[in-house]
């Protein structure tokens, strides 16, 4: 049983500069792959990280009955999902975070396997007997989605219509303005926003002050290696450095703090049809559903504490409701203000995978050539067709 909502839109860009993208990305696999001896094939690229954690599944039978069950990889420091590396003989030769870029390499990615999966057993056995997953201490985990048990169409009809005949809400999100299928809009903005932060910082950084290469030689000189590229084109590279990477911390905070909002927003909608009209954190996860929030502590046992201080980033920031100035600058240096806040997001947002939330953005694009004179006129037209979908569990408090 899947709701959907389904808004549509036409957009029309330029092609030349994606035609250009495109040209170059073929050109730089071509002469990538024409490059390597290993490479018998032109124009075939091996993929080295080939194992996507993000799509595995299990088989759980600790009651008789055999039932599938999705689990993801995650890294414990930021919640990223997993990419990985095998060879011929299957075994596991590397594990990386494809967020903040921790690996795990030979013996040690193959004994980390190892212990997840063991792992992962003891953690099958606690989500059948409806006990909290425990995590040791490794570096990455295995994430399980058990399977809730779903509310029928006919029941999930019922249930909004009773809740829609109750009339709106005052200071509350109510199905009389979000239909089925909404929730799951939600929660594909958060996911989009969350992808869409990767990029905007150096993944491996953990200051946004940049500190120089430094060697101790021999004879017990400090040889400090700096890059003159950015020195030659620009003579204030260090001050707009900073200025950039100050810039993207604080925006990463704000993007990641919304994302939250929108995440948890969308589960309190699909599971109780409601959502509070606020942009406070704390208050927003205190209206949960009671298993949604054990689930999330026992993935991510400080994020009442995130929250707690972290519940204004987006809502007062953005309306400079409160005096924030100063505090508001202090957070543009503040790289564990904004790690910590998107792992918050991206705990949720699994939460809200669970619960049956699911969106996609389907694209079918057509091109075109025009000719006035001389000149040439190419453009695309894409149409956009967007799907929120539902498949709300029966009872999450049960």
């Amino acid at each position: 049983m899947h709701w959907h909502h389904v808004p549509r839109q036409i957009s029309r860009i330029a092609l030349r500069p994606f035609q250009i993208i495109v040209s170059y990305v073929k050109r730089l696999f071509r002469g990538a792959a024409a490059a390597s001896p290993e490479n018998e094939n032109p124009g075939v690229v091996a993929i080295e990280w080939g194992v996507d954690m993000d799509r595995m599944f299990t088989t759980n039978s600790f009651f008789g009955e055999k039932e599938k069950l999705k689990i993801k990889g995650r890294c414990k420091r930021c919640w990223g999902g997993l990419l990985a590396r095998v060879d011929d003989s299957h075994a596991w030769t590397g594990i990386r975070c494809r967020v903040c870029g921790i690996r795990l390499e030979g013996k040690k990615a193959q004994d980390e396997y190892d212990r997840m999966m063991k792992e992962e057993a003891i953690n099958l056995m606690n989500v059948g007997f409806g006990q909290k997953v425990i995590y040791s201490d490794g570096t990455f985990v295995l994430k399980i989605f058990p399977r809730l048990e779903d509310q029928t169409a006919n029941e999930f009809r019922t249930r909004i219509q009773t809740k829609v005949a109750k009339g709106s809400k005052k200071h509350y999100l109510t199905r009389n303005a979000f239909p089925p299928g909404s929730p799951g809009l939600f929660f594909l903005q958060a996911n989009i926003l969350m992808d869409g932060v990767l990029d905007m910082f150096h993944l491996q950084d953990e200051s946004v002050v940049e500190f120089p290469d430094m060697r101790i030689e021999e004879d017990g000189t400090l040889t400090v290696s700096v890059s003159n590229e950015g020195f030659r084109n620009d003579p204030k590279y260090s001050e707009r450095r900073s200025a950039k990477r100050m810039g993207a911390t604080m925006a990463e905070a704000m993007i990641a703090a919304f994302a939250c909002e929108l995440a948890m927003k969308a589960i309190c909608l699909t599971c109780k049809d409601e959502a509070k009209k606020s942009h406070d954190l704390l208050d927003l996860y205190h209206d949960f559903p009671k298993r949604s929030r054990q689930r999330i502590e026992a993935d991510f046992p400080e994020i009442t504490s995130v929250l707690t201080a972290e519940r204004h980033t987006f809502g007062a920031w953005r309306y400079f409701e409160t005096n924030v100035g100063e505090r508001g600058v202090r957070a543009m240096v503040d790289v564990n203000k904004a790690r910590t806040l998107k792992k918050a997001a991206r705990v949720i947002l699994d939460e809200a995978e669970l619960v049956g939330l699911s969106g996609v953005v389907e694209m079918n694009a057509t091109m075109g050539l025009n000719t006035v004179g001389d000149r040439e006129f190419r453009k695309q037209e894409i149409n956009v067709t967007i799907k929120g979908r539902e498949n709300p569990p029966k009872c999450d408090d049960a």
